[in-house]
């Protein structure tokens, strides 16, 4: 166990060396992540046709984004609490931390479920979704919500097992997520032509696995990092704790999508073509925004632990550290999309 806990502990060595090994798999685990739209849309436009990838990419993509990304912002505050606890080397309390997060993000998803298919069309309908995608836009919004509790475990799972200096563990089960899609999207697209209804199958299908991988993981180690069912119960204590850090992160990161459903709505007036355009680039923008984000995650993880040992030097630098690594890669990005936009998105025509 010392030596696991060794291993996850970033409270001590270089903050540059620890952060960048760290960092590394969260970038390539969102990344990849990513790839869940990319290859939906990039299937869908290929093999079904404008009005289908209209349908996965416009509308109903940004309302995933917004409901799913408040939610998925929240893990933050679990994370934190569970960093400050393991930082300060509270064993006693960090199983019932692990439990309570786990359960009250899978309580949250089922709420979630079942506001996404009741008001699925009606949120189309406020966006003014093209008549001609909204049959197929309710469909795959209601299929992803039917698999959103799986999603906000997953997230979750993946988000305490950072908190705990383990970024390499969720990076695995992402690539084995994002591979079982892809070939999923194959099975059920181009050879059994269930559209769009297959498309969404195959995401929620491979994230399930991803979540199953990830649990599976929590409950058989034996180590720092571990899930107990018996603490798999809310405590209104670890709860409260959670949402005050959380809510405001959530609301923070829903912000950005919020304006997307604005942006979208003008958008949708202009009809399918349009619309399938601008879930493209929005799918390319994606990947920009997600590897700085992964920077995100690998600051407040660090801060959390080090805050908890109560070591503010190490803090301030892991701020300066990743405050000069996400300029870098914003730019990076930012010119890799500038130059090579256009030849990606014709891989989506048809």
């Amino acid at each position: 166990m010392k030596k696991q806990n060794d291993r996850n502990d970033l409270t001590s060595g270089s903050v540059w060396k620890k952060l960048l090994v760290f960092f590394i798999p969260i970038a390539a685990g969102t990344l990849i992540q990513q790839l869940y739209n990319a290859v939906d849309g990039l299937i869908v436009g290929r093999f079904v046709g404008t009005n289908a990838l209209a349908a996965v990419g416009g509308s109903s993509a940004q309302i995933i984004n917004v409901l799913v990304g408040f939610f998925v912002a929240m893990t933050a505050g679990a994370s934190v609490v569970i960093g400050q606890i393991f930082g300060a080397g509270r064993k006693e309390d960090l199983d019932r931390a692990i439990g309570n997060a786990v359960t009250a993000l899978g309580l949250f998803g089922l709420v979630l479920t079942a506001f996404g298919l009741i008001a699925s069309p009606a949120l189309l309908r406020l966006l003014n979704t093209p008549e001609e995608t909204m049959e197929g836009a309710v469909l795959y919004l209601r299929i992803y919500f039917l698999g959103v509790t799986f999603v906000m475990i997953l997230n979750m799972e993946s988000s305490i097992l950072r908190a705990l200096g383990d970024s390499f563990h969720p990076f695995l089960y992402m690539v084995a997520g994002c591979l079982l899609n892809i070939a999923l999207d194959f099975v059920f697209v181009v050879f059994f032509h269930w559209g769009i209804a297959g498309v969404a199958i195959a995401t929620v299908a491979s994230q399930v696995v991803s979540m199953v991988l990830v649990l599976m993981c929590l409950l058989r180690s034996q180590g720092v990092i571990h899930l107990s069912l018996n603490e798999c119960r809310v405590d209104g204590k670890s709860l409260k704790e959670i949402i005050r850090i959380g809510l405001p992160a959530g609301l923070q990161g829903s912000l950005f999508s919020i304006s997307n459903v604005l942006i979208q709505s003008s958008v949708n007036s202009f009809g399918s073509m349009v619309v399938a355009g601008n879930g493209v680039a929005s799918n390319l923008e994606g990947f920009v925004y997600t590897a700085m984000n992964a920077q995100h995650q690998a600051d407040m993880t660090f801060a959390s632990q080090n805050l908890g040992a109560g070591k503010y030097d190490r803090v301030r630098r892991t701020m300066w550290c990743c405050l000069g690594t996400v300029t870098v890669i914003g730019l990076g990005m930012g010119l890799l999309m500038y130059r090579f936009g256009t030849p990606l998105m014709s891989l989506y025509n048809s």
